[in-house]
């Protein structure tokens, strides 16, 4: 899931996800760690993370974590640049010893959580949670327990979401009130949740809520973190009277937003309304 709309994040994503497939290919039809990093910059769009990836082909003779990571980055600028080249030279020099592999990513030093996860993501495609070069069994016996969100019942993943079409002329929503979103709740929109008339979905710090039948934006709510959760702080409303002119009524966000879960804390509420 892309969560950072910056061409160079997109791409860091693509280069990862297409590692995390090659990886699982390895299992059948292996590649040397040079054939495996090029198959990954080949699929990654041009760019400076393209570019990451080949400086990283080009230092898979050296052995010393620190050194590459000095030229690569470690992560510490908090950028696709700077994270992903060396997150895959760790991943590629070690894609059948997932100990070997995470620790390294950790000797570099930097964002040392963000870099080993992505290395331990991969390398994990590649082998597996068990036996050998997979994860041992102590670290997984020490790993912090799992969110229930995290392991969704079968049957409980949304169908596919209707084509979404943005707000045409949209307007500040003046009756917002205080409202709360869960840590659950939030990562369900992040992921694209449909209820009967409402599609949700959440990016960068806004909720979107889309007609399910049109696929047409109604709201946005803007959220800023609270606790372990989520706090609307702005809200608009779409006041084109083709689609949906909602900004001059009370109550209607509230009474959709509930609608669409029946669990969202609100603290106060929005004047009381017709929809």
């Amino acid at each position: 899931m892309i969560t950072h709309t910056h061409p160079d994040a997109v791409d860091g994503a693509i280069a990862v996800a297409v590692a995390a497939a090659l990886a699982v290919r390895c299992r059948t039809r292996p590649l040397g760690p040079a054939a495996w990093l090029r198959a990954v910059a080949r699929l990654t769009p041009y760019g400076v993370v393209h570019d990451g990836l080949h400086r990283a082909v080009s230092l898979l003779d050296r052995t010393d974590a620190r050194e590459v990571a000095a030229v690569l980055g470690n992560g510490s600028r908090t950028s696709a640049l700077d994270t992903v080249p060396f997150a895959l030279w760790c991943a590629a020099r070690w894609l059948d010893d997932y100990p070997t592999a995470v620790r390294s990513a950790i000797s570099g030093g930097g964002d040392m959580d963000t870099v080993a996860a992505i290395t331990g993501g991969v390398v994990a495609a590649r082998t597996g949670t068990g036996g050998r070069g997979g994860i041992p069994a102590a670290w997984l016996a020490a790993r912090e327990p799992l969110p229930d969100w995290a392991f969704p019942a079968p049957g409980s993943i949304p169908p596919a979401l209707p084509h979404l079409t943005p707000m045409r002329l949209p307007r500040s929503y003046p009756f917002l009130g205080r409202m709360h979103f869960t840590e659950e709740q939030w990562n369900r929109y992040r992921a694209g949740y449909r209820a009967a008339r409402w599609v949700a979905r959440a990016e960068e710090g806004v909720l979107r809520l889309h007609f399910a039948v049109s696929g047409h934006q109604a709201f946005a709510v803007r959220v800023a973190p609270e606790g372990s959760g989520q706090r609307a702080v702005a809200a608009e409303v779409e006041a084109h009277p083709a689609y949906y002119n909602g900004a001059h009524r009370s109550g209607t966000l509230l009474s959709n937003i509930l609608e669409l879960e029946g669990t969202i804390q609100t603290r106060g509420s929005e004047p009381s309304g017709p929809w």
